[in-house]
């Protein structure tokens, strides 16, 4: 009961990050999306999937989730067919979403920097610095690729912040 508790309040504390920086996430539900972006217009009809099992508290929320300021370096319609199937893979377990979307998309370091500073400037306007939901990369260790350091630093354990 205690650990059931404890998920629900790791998912609802997730729930309002989300809010904080809308990063894309999968529907939950059918419906028809329709989604812009300076690049492209997506519309389609989305069924719903569940995500691959993971334990919130072995990886900080940075680990899973990626802030709008970094996806909007990509197309809409490429992003939504590489994340679904993402999220129920195994490397959504062992991979940290950064390196994953890096390596998927191509994106080079300057592009990435631009979208980290993005997000280091949107976390200060929302008053979310020194908090695990207003982290932003290491780019360096981003871009060594070296899944057990980048694995290994994003360990809650390791990092500046409590857990949940």
């Amino acid at each position: 009961m205690k650990k059931t508790a404890l998920c629900l309040l790791v998912f609802l504390l997730l729930l309002l990050t989300a809010c904080a920086e809308k990063p894309v996430e999968p529907p939950t539900t059918t419906s028809k999306i329709t989604t812009s972006t300076p690049a492209s217009t997506v519309e389609a009809t989305e069924e719903p999937f569940e995500h691959a099992p993971y334990d919130p508290m072995k990886y900080r929320p940075i680990f899973y989730e990626l802030a709008s300021s970094y996806v909007e370096l990509v197309d809409a319609n490429e992003l939504r067919k590489w994340i679904a199937p993402r999220t129920e893979s195994e490397e959504y377990l062992n991979e940290c979403v950064a390196v994953s979307f890096i390596k998927r998309f191509n994106i080079s370091r300057e592009d990435f920097e631009r979208a980290n500073e993005k997000r280091r400037i949107r976390v200060a306007e929302i008053g979310l610095e020194g908090t695990a939901s207003g982290e932003v990369y290491d780019v360096d260790l981003i871009y060594t690729f070296d899944n057990d350091k980048i694995n290994e630093f994003f360990l809650w354990e390791n990092g500046p912040y409590e857990s949940y």
